[in-house]
C-alpha cells in the first residue's frame, strides 16, 4: 500500500492492549528507542517475533541496535510512561480495541483493509483537490 501511494502519511502509536502487561512493557521500549534513530528496527523487532522471555526481548534489542539496559531504563520514564497513558485515552475514546487500525480523513478503518484504504485514500486525494 505504502510503495502504491507514496504520499500517504502514517503515524504509528504504539498502543498496548494484547497481553496489556508485556504488551505495555513492549510499547514502552519501542518508544524509549525514539531518540537513538533505532525506533523502527526496534518496533520491528519486538513486535515481529515471540518473546516469551526477558532474554527473547533483550536478544531483540541487541540486535536492533540498541543497548536492553539503558532502553529499560528510558521505557520506566515518565515521560515515555505519559506518552502510553496518552495514546490508550485516545483508543479509547476513538473506541479501538484492536491492532491495526487506520485513521483516513477521519474514518476509522478496522484491520489491515487495504481495498478500504485505498478507497478512502482515493477519496481524501479527490476532496483535496
Amino acid at each position: 500500500f505504502l510503495k502504491a501511494n507514496p504520499d500517504v502519511r502514517v503515524v504509528i502509536k504504539e498502543y498496548p492492549i494484547i497481553g496489556k502487561d508485556n504488551s505495555r512493557v513492549l510499547a514502552g521500549l519501542a518508544l524509549a528507542a525514539r531518540d537513538t534513530g533505532h525506533y523502527a528496527a526496534v518496533h520491528n523487532a519486538l513486535y515481529s517475533h515471540e518473546l516469551s522471555s526477558q532474554a527473547d526481548v533483550d536478544a531483540a534489542l541487541t540486535a536492533a541496535g540498541v543497548d536492553p539496559a539503558k532502553l529499560h531504563v528510558k521505557a520506566q520514564s515518565p515521560d515515555v510512561q505519559a506518552k502510553i497513558d496518552e495514546t490508550l485515552q485516545l483508543g479509547y475514546k476513538l473506541g479501538i480495541g484492536a491492532t491495526p487500525n487506520f485513521i483516513v480523513d477521519g474514518v476509522l478503518v478496522n484491520g489491515g483493509d487495504i481495498p478500504q484504504l485505498q478507497t478512502l485514500v482515493t477519496a481524501a486525494r479527490q476532496k483535496a483537490k
